[in-house]
């Protein structure tokens, strides 16, 4: 018994001189409201601070990554809120048992716009509306460095500042349209390889009718470009549907590689009986 009175009585003494703050810290939680942000595109990003403890001089300080830009949005009615030039968020106070939720817009580069750019697309300021090529890609996820300031005022007149620090991070992936554009690039060429190889038959008649290199070349781009015309434009068409429905639901991370690998997959797997049908 002696060892585990002993026990109890060291934890006592360690839990008696931690800091009195040391559980009065307040919850800070950042969600973005995008799982993919996509090139040239605005998204959010939510700071939800809740406290048991009234806090003063509430500063988040949002760090952006490489040729994005974050602003904090203005909270109309909100008594003490400011959102600053420089991005960042200040409330000059936060009564106990309470909670606010800073909101943080966010611009994703444009494949033609570096970071002036993007912060141009939130500003709408003509001095910042520089164009460049920029040379993200979306290989990487990004990330995004909040750090706060405040000071917790506890029963009587004594105030303790503290500091908080959290990153985030959001996946980073090409604009719809070049994804769905890629896609397309993908669908014809997975078009094509399929006609030469699935109907080889039909390709080699059509190639054989001429004796020359120059004439069988030609007929062979005839059957495939234009005798073949309908199953061309059909396969086009649903992939265009495919992809479109995809980037909707989110475009996969990996840029236009990754598109024209699922263009030419859409191209080569579709079925000739199920073009047929739509014909």
């Amino acid at each position: 018994m002696l060892p585990r009175q002993a026990t109890l009585i060291i934890l006592a003494a360690i839990a008696s001189n931690l800091p009195a703050r040391a559980g009065c810290q307040p919850k800070i939680k950042i969600t973005p409201t995008v799982a993919t942000a996509e090139k040239g595109k605005v998204f959010e990003i939510l700071v939800r601070v809740e406290t048991d403890k009234r806090l003063e001089s509430v500063a988040i300080l949002p760090t952006a990554p490489e040729n994005f830009c974050i602003r904090a949005s203005a909270m109309p009615g909100l008594s003490g809120y400011r959102a600053n030039t420089d991005g960042s968020a200040f409330l000059q106070a936060l009564t106990a048992g309470s909670a606010v939720t800073f909101q943080f817009r966010v611009a994703a580069p444009t494949e033609l716009q570096r970071s002036r750019g993007s912060c141009w697309t939130l500003e709408r300021t003509a001095a910042d509306s520089v164009r460049d090529r920029t040379s993200d890609n979306t290989r990487d996820n990004r990330q995004f460095v909040f750090n706060a300031q405040y000071r917790t005022v506890g029963a009587g007149t004594d105030t303790a500042s503290s500091l908080w620090s959290e990153t985030v991070e959001v996946k980073y992936t090409t604009s719809q349209w070049i994804f769905v554009g890629a896609g397309l690039l993908g669908v014809f060429l997975g078009y094509v390889v399929k006609s030469l190889t699935a109907r080889k038959k039909e390709a080699d008649t059509a190639k054989d009718v001429s004796a020359t290199r120059r004439g069988q070349l030609g007929r062979l781009l005839e059957y495939v470009f234009l005798t073949s015309i309908d199953k061309l434009l059909t396969s086009l068409v649903l992939g265009f549907g495919g992809l479109l429905a995809l980037s909707k639901a989110g475009i996969p991370v990996g840029g236009a590689g990754a598109a024209i690998a699922i263009g030419i997959s859409l191209g080569v797997l579709a079925d000739d009986a199920l073009i047929s049908k739509v014909k």
